[in-house]
C-alpha cells in the first residue's frame, strides 16, 4: 500500500498526451507503420538505454544495508546501502526524464530521517492499510527511544510511503509512479510529489520488518524548495512526443491509474 505526504507542491497535467511507443522494454516493433523523427528516434533509444541500465544491475535487494538495523532491546536503524540508496533515485529520475524534469540527487540528512522513518515502522509493524504519515496509526514500542519515535512522526509526514514484499529496487517506485493502490484513492500524490518541478533532493530509507514487510520512505517535502523556481511551468504524464505505454500499465494487467 501507498501513501503520500498531505500537501502537493504543484498539479500534474494529464490531459491526454501523444503516445508513440511502445518500446522501453520491448524490442523495436520495425513491422509497425509508426514513423518517427531522427529527435524521437534519439528519444527511444535513450529510454531504451536508461531502462536496459536500471533493469540489469544493482536493482535486486539481496544487498539491503550498510549497516543491518537493530530491533532488539536496544534499537537503531540501521544504514542502507548507497548503492540502493543511489539505484532508487537512479529510478526517480528515469520517470523524471519521461516528462522532461531534470535528474534530483539524494540528501544525507534527509537519507537519516528517511531511514528512522522506515525502521521505526518495521520496528513497531506499522499497519500498511492505515495512513501512516505521522505514525497517526502506530503505537510507540516500549522500548524505542523517544528520540527515534519523534524523528520518525517527522518523518513519515514528509515523506512518500511504501509498504510492500517488492523483489527489486524500482518495484516500489513504479507502484508509485502508477498510484493505483494508494489508500487515500486514486489521486495521483504520490506520482505528483516524483514529478514535482520544484523538486531537487530526496532521502531514502528501507527497512524489512520481522514478518518480512518492507517499509520504505521517500522523503520528498523538503522546505528549500518550497522557494525554488520551477523547473517547468507544466508537466504532463504521459509526456508530449514519445513515451513508453507500459509505464501506464500495471503488472496485474491493470491500466486504470489516475
Amino acid at each position: 500500500m501507498l501513501a503520500a505526504p498531505i500537501a502537493t507542491p504543484f498539479t500534474s497535467n494529464n490531459a491526454d498526451a501523444l503516445i508513440k511507443t511502445q518500446m522501453v522494454k520491448a524490442a523495436t516493433d520495425t513491422s509497425s507503420a509508426t514513423t518517427y523523427t531522427s529527435a524521437e528516434k534519439a528519444a527511444i533509444e535513450d529510454f531504451q538505454a536508461q531502462y536496459a541500465s536500471l533493469s540489469d544491475s544493482d536493482n535486486d535487494l539481496s544487498v539491503l544495508y550498510q549497516t543491518e538495523p537493530n530491533f532488539s532491546a536496544t534499537f537503531a536503524p540501521g544504514v542502507l546501502s548507497p548503492t540502493v540508496i543511489n539505484k532508487t533515485v537512479a529510478w526517480i529520475n528515469y520517470y523524471r526524464s519521461l516528462s522532461g524534469l531534470p535528474a534530483i540527487s539524494a540528501s544525507t540528512d534527509s537519507n537519516d530521517l528517511a531511514q528512522i522513518s522506515s525502521a521505526v515502522m518495521a520496528y513497531a509493524e506499522s499497519d500498511p492499510y492505515k495512513n501512516q504519515h505521522n505514525l497517526q496509526n502506530t503505537t510507540k514500542p516500549i522500548n524505542l527511544p523517544t528520540l527515534y519515535w519523534n524523528r520518525a512522526i517527522l518523518g513519515t509526514g514528509e515523506s512518500i510511503l511504501y509498504f510492500g514484499f517488492p523483489k527489486t529496487v524500482g518495484e516500489p517506485i513504479r507502484e508509485l509512479m502508477l498510484d493505483n493502490t494508494n489508500i487515500s484513492g486514486m489521486d495521483a500524490g504520490h506520482r505528483a510529489w516524483f514529478l514535482s518541478p520544484f523538486l531537487s533532493t530526496v532521502g531514502v530509507g528501507i527497512a524489512k520488518s520481522q514478518a518480512g514487510r518492507y517499509y520504505e520512505s521517500v522523503l520528498v517535502n523538503n522546505s528549500p524548495d518550497r522557494n525554488r523556481t520551477p523547473s517547468s511551468e507544466i508537466v504532463s504524464y504521459p509526456n508530449n512526443g514519445v513515451f513508453p505505454v507500459e509505464e501506464l500499465t500495471a503488472a496485474n494487467g491493470s491500466t486504470q491509474i489516475p
